[in-house]
């Protein structure tokens, strides 16, 4: 069967069976692509595909009437049922599977699908996987068909979104909204984004990133020092493509990241440590990874900086890097070889399921 959906056209170049008029890039559109793409506007769509329509008929309308981003998952999500007293326990216990199972078997008593796929998440694996074939659209409000926008599933809840190509912050953004609102992130651990970035972007985050989020992987940018998050407790930071020191040697202030402690730093050079390490946030860091070849100048930093990382548990560079004996002095047991983390050591960790 085809997976009907409304959803954020992905390109401007496609265009309306009914009308054949563009289909503009993020506005809504209905279709389907898995036979023969057939993509229409949400006003043209009862009179290219009306059987196929008619289930998203009421949903269409509230797109139209008020807006994309007034609806779809965020509106949706109201209207589905919830548990503020269960959902407060899954947040604070996130791996928790017996809170898991509790908040499944309330939804199945309820009636609600969503119960059967959280048991059987811990249950059965395999009847899992078949189980959200059918559902997976549904659960996502269409944007797991999003080719860019990539979800890891742990325990039947939303674990992990990943941007996973450059697009444009107003493509980006209102389809980031809407992941986050749905009713299936409401565990949502990990946020990360392979090269899209931007202060739109950072602005954004830093107003709208869900509380639960611990994990952040952004490219460093300008306005990166705006970046802001309650409960983020990871940041790994890619520098490869661009310095921005400036940037670095803000990050934290104002307490907008009160409960960071790891930064996973790609990009070692001298100027970029020398800004994170007089960071306001350098004196709270008790986990601080760096990939990339560290250069003499680079330890000199790391040396000259050491006491203001009195709290650090743990220093890790990549093995390639040039080794120092005023670090192991400095650092004693808390200095290791082993290199930055990477989404594999995360995905292994914490088994988490990626679905096609």
């Amino acid at each position: 069967m085809p997976n009907w959906r409304i959803e954020p056209a992905r390109t401007g170049r496609g265009q309306c069976k009914v009308c054949h008029k563009p289909i503009k890039e993020g506005e809504p559109r209905f279709g389907q692509d898995e036979v023969t793409a057939s993509w229409f506007h949400l006003k043209c769509a009862a009179k290219g595909a009306p059987r196929a329509f008619k289930p998203f008929a009421a949903q269409a309308a509230e797109i139209l009437a008020h807006g994309w981003t007034s609806v779809s998952p965020a509106a949706k999500a109201k209207q589905q049922l919830r548990n503020p007293k269960l959902e407060a326990a899954l947040i604070a216990a996130p791996t928790d599977e017996g809170a898991q199972a509790v908040y499944g078997d309330w939804l199945q008593a309820q009636g609600d699908w969503w119960g059967e796929l959280i048991v059987l998440a811990q249950t059965d694996q395999a009847a899992w996987k078949k189980a959200m074939k059918g559902r997976l659209a549904e659960l996502t409000g269409g944007l797991s068909s999003t080719k860019w926008l990539w979800f890891a599933w742990r325990g039947g809840f939303v674990w992990s979104i990943s941007v996973r190509d450059r697009r444009k912050p107003a493509q980006v953004i209102p389809v980031l909204e809407a992941a986050f609102a749905l009713r299936a992130a409401l565990l949502l651990q990990e946020v990360s984004f392979e090269s899209s970035t931007g202060p739109e972007l950072v602005e954004f985050l830093a107003a709208r990133l869900p509380a639960t989020v611990a994990t952040l992987h952004l490219d460093l940018c300008e306005g990166f020092s705006r970046l802001a998050g309650a409960g983020l407790e990871a940041l790994t930071i890619d520098a490869a493509e661009g310095n921005n020191p400036a940037e670095l040697s803000r990050l934290g202030g104002s307490n907008r990241l009160p409960r960071l402690r790891r930064i996973d730093l790609y990009g070692g050079t001298a100027g970029l440590l020398e800004a994170l390490l007089t960071s306001p946030v350098s004196p709270k860091l008790e986990v601080l990874s760096i990939a990339g070849d560290l250069s003499p100048a680079a330890i000199d930093v790391l040396f000259a900086n050491r006491t203001r990382l009195s709290k650090l548990k743990s220093l890790s560079y990549d093995p390639e890097g040039e080794f120092d004996a005023r670090l192991a002095k400095a650092f004693g047991k808390r200095l290791e070889t082993t290199g930055a983390v990477t989404e594999r050591d995360f995905e292994e960790e914490l088994e988490v399921d990626y679905l096609d």
